[in-house]
């Protein structure tokens, strides 16, 4: 049986508090850049995402279904419009795209009102300093490593602003790392492999009820959030 110690990433909160913590999560809320992948970007494609990732959101997703039978909300905040990030949270019906973002903590707490929920509620995935301001308050952080210097590291840890930090990078199956993580510190790691590979009944409902969110995309514009 797979457990925690199989994990290479770095506990800053030790697993029996990090299990706790887990227990009131009942949203998820991701920077793209850096996090889905490496940062890089380009004028003419922007930047992407990897498959390994989408499918371990969607594991985490349906493993939560099977414990409350209702979907796992699920954001993703950043600066920028991106047609990749468009596209997985269309596809995988995310409940939000929130870009043109310059205080992820205003989009936070706008996702969070719009689906009754407290910052403590949320798993935020980030990688950077635009991102702090939605940690102080977030229920679980997962801090996506990157390669090279390692100022901002000590920073989150030494100010408490991280739960874990994961052993891959950004573009390297990080948010799949913490995904898996998640399955096995809720004990529901198997159960959620076995269900999906018999494509069982119980997996065939959740695909249906996740199927019928409807993901709004949302533009910081003349100071307020818009429906796009």
């Amino acid at each position: 049986m797979l457990k925690h110690e199989h994990f290479n990433g770095q506990f800053i909160t030790l697993p029996d508090a990090f299990k706790l913590k887990l227990n009131n999560i009942s949203a998820i809320v991701a920077d793209w850049d850096g996090v889905f992948n490496d940062g890089t970007k380009s004028a003419e494609k922007g930047s992407g995402f990897g498959e390994p990732d989408s499918l371990g959101l969607n594991m985490f997703r349906f493993a939560y279904w099977l414990e409350t039978q209702t979907i796992l909300p699920i954001a993703i905040i950043t600066g920028e419009l991106n047609e990749s990030a468009r596209m997985l949270a269309t596809r995988e019906k995310f409940d939000a795209l929130y870009f043109g973002t310059k205080d992820k903590q205003t989009a936070l707490q706008h996702f969070c009102n719009a689906h009754q929920l407290h910052t403590a509620n949320t798993a935020v995935f980030f990688d950077d300093v635009i991102d702090v301001s939605m940690l102080k308050d977030a229920g679980l952080r997962f801090l996506v490593n990157r390669p090279g210097p390692k100022a901002f590291e000590e920073y989150i840890v030494k100010n408490h602003l991280a739960d874990y930090i994961t052993s891959t990078f950004g573009g390297q199956n990080a948010v799949r790392e913490i995904a898996e993580l998640l399955l096995v510190m809720n004990g529901n790691f198997e159960r959620v492999i076995d269900e999906r590979t018999r494509y069982s009944d119980a997996f065939k409902t959740y695909m249906d009820k996740r199927n019928q969110v409807k993901p709004i995309i949302y533009k910081w514009d003349d100071g307020r959030y818009t429906e796009q």
